[in-house]
């Protein structure tokens, strides 16, 4: 079975990893300076299924990726580079940006929702954008 934190912490990981970006997890990134724009990683569902003989071997997790900036601007672009790591394809419809985990393998992900840029209190914006990933066990 695939642990729903290993996959959160890999993605955060990652997205930090592949945007150069601070990440956080479900939270502001904990970090003495605080750079925008910057993403949020909720979890806000999970579906398990699999085979008749293990049927909640593999998981689909639905994540809200929440990109946050001073200016709209900054938040589409955020949006668009995460965008582009998520579910960029070369010419052969290979992922631009591999996703290689231990303990678990990445079988798909897609783009669930784009959502639009919404001023978040006095001084900040943000887009809740939604993606699903399927992960199945390491074989």
């Amino acid at each position: 079975m695939v642990d729903r934190d290993a996959v959160i912490a890999y993605l955060v990981t990652w997205l930090r990893e592949n945007t150069d970006k601070q990440i956080g997890d479900a939270d502001v990134p904990k970090v003495n300076t605080l750079q925008f724009p910057y993403a949020v990683v909720h979890l806000i569902g999970t579906q398990a299924y699999g085979p008749w003989a293990d049927p909640d071997v593999d998981l689909e997790l639905v994540i809200q990726i929440t990109c946050v900036g001073t200016i709209p601007p900054q938040v589409r672009y955020m949006s668009d580079m995460i965008r582009s790591r998520m579910i960029g394809r070369d010419q052969d419809g290979n992922y631009v940006y591999p996703m290689l985990p231990e303990g678990f393998a990445v079988a798909h992900r897609w783009a669930s929702g784009l959502g639009a840029t919404v001023k978040s209190g006095d001084r900040l914006y943000e887009s809740p954008d939604t993606y699903r990933i399927k992960v199945v066990p390491d074989q």
